[in-house]
């Protein structure tokens, strides 16, 4: 692997970190005992039940969201947030962007106060899975094509380079 490929893949792999995003539903009190008190009740009332604990205890704003909302900022479910890395505080990042999707985690302390956190999804970022493959690809190709028009023995009259040049942009 050259110096470009290494540089080019560790660049792909920041980008694809600096772009993952997750989606999660949380409650925000002000104390342990309170959050462990609600855990107990959402675990018996079931996860669905997370909203209207939201609605009911959070002090967050992110509470107040409904799917019929009008303005954008409070659309969504009510304690839905929906960030990157390095948008939030490292406790709620390492629960969101670690923590099995779909379930309660939790109590979180944070400077905030004591979160319960359900992670709904996440997305891979820029550059994830099959985008990836793909974007090498197309740089493979383009370094192939740079290399020949700099060595004289590989040169392609420009007829044929116009040609290639077409066929591998698609």
């Amino acid at each position: 692997m050259g110096l470009f490929d290494s540089v080019a893949s560790k660049l792909k792999g920041s980008l694809a970190d600096a772009t993952k995003e997750v989606r999660v539903q949380h409650i925000l009190v002000g104390t342990e005992r309170e959050a462990v008190e609600i855990r107990k009740k959402i675990a018996k009332d079931g996860l669905d039940s997370f909203g209207d604990y939201a609605v009911q205890y959070s002090t967050c704003g992110s509470a107040k969201k409904r799917p019929d909302a009008k303005l954008a900022q409070l659309r969504g479910t009510p304690g839905e947030m929906i960030f990157r890395k390095g948008q939030t505080d490292k406790a709620f990042e390492r629960a969101a962007f670690e923590g099995k999707i779909g379930t309660v985690q939790g109590p979180v302390k944070t400077k905030f106060g004591f979160h319960l956190i359900v992670v709904r999804d996440r997305t891979q970022g820029i550059g994830g899975s099959d985008s990836l493959k793909e974007a090498e690809g197309v740089e493979t190709q383009a370094v192939k094509m740079e290399e020949e028009e700099k060595e004289p023995s590989k040169a392609l009259t420009k007829k044929q380079l116009k040609a290639k040049r077409k066929r591998a942009r698609g």
